[in-house]
């Protein structure tokens, strides 16, 4: 079973991105994309995490409705504790309270569980395979130790892995630039190289990188 992907989006950029964190450091991986974006990407997207403050846009819920009746992707609002949920979601969503963050990670993972029947310990993407509790890497069979942002890089190609992702998807992810990314990526080829004779990562020319 394929990790579900998952984006989180908002007009609040800050707590949009303070969700991205808290969730990154469970080990559940996620995209940013502007609301506007949701209804073009929602053909690439199993759930959408939504997360509301007094101040919420009132359009990105309405959008996110919208998306959810005419494709059934699901839904989950995080409310703050003094925050309401905006109203347009009410009874599409799955309504999760920040005020405690170990309770918003373990409901998320929750739901991928029980919704995509996935295990949020063991990554996999071509001859990669990734045990994110222990936080160990192998390609090919043989052990490895990237640096934090090559793991996360490996790790994000390993859920996306059906399709070649581009350099500036992976940097808006880990939070650099496309050029950070290529470094990062020839640090990998190497390592792998050393120890098994073979590049883990390629690239498709004008599409982006996948792991072999």
């Amino acid at each position: 079973m394929k990790y579900p992907r998952i984006v989180i989006t908002g007009s609040n950029f800050a707590l949009v991105k303070q969700v991205h964190k808290k969730l990154a450091r469970s080990d559940i991986f996620t995209t940013i994309i502007n609301p506007d974006d949701i209804k073009k990407a929602s053909e690439n997207v199993d759930l959408i995490i939504l997360p509301a403050t007094p101040g919420c846009r009132y359009a990105d819920a309405c959008i996110c409705r919208r998306v959810s009746l005419k494709s059934g992707v699901r839904i989950v609002v995080i409310i703050g504790k003094d925050a309401e949920a905006p109203s347009p979601l009410g009874i599409y969503a799955d309504i999760v309270v920040l005020c405690d963050g170990k309770d918003a990670i373990s409901t998320v993972h929750s739901i991928i569980s029980r919704d995509f029947g996935f295990d949020t310990v063991e990554l996999r993407g071509g001859r990669m395979l990734v045990d994110t509790e222990l936080k160990e890497y192998f390609y090919n069979g043989a052990r490895f130790k990237p640096t934090p942002t090559e793991g996360a890089i490996i790790q994000f190609l390993c859920v996306y892995s059906d399709a070649p992702v581009p350099a500036e998807r992976i940097a808006s992810y880990i939070g650099c630039t496309s050029s950070s990314v290529i470094v990062h990526i020839h640090a990998i080829n190497e390592k792998t190289r050393k120890i098994t004779g073979r590049y883990a990562i390629d690239n498709k020319t004008s599409v982006g990188y996948f792991i072999k």
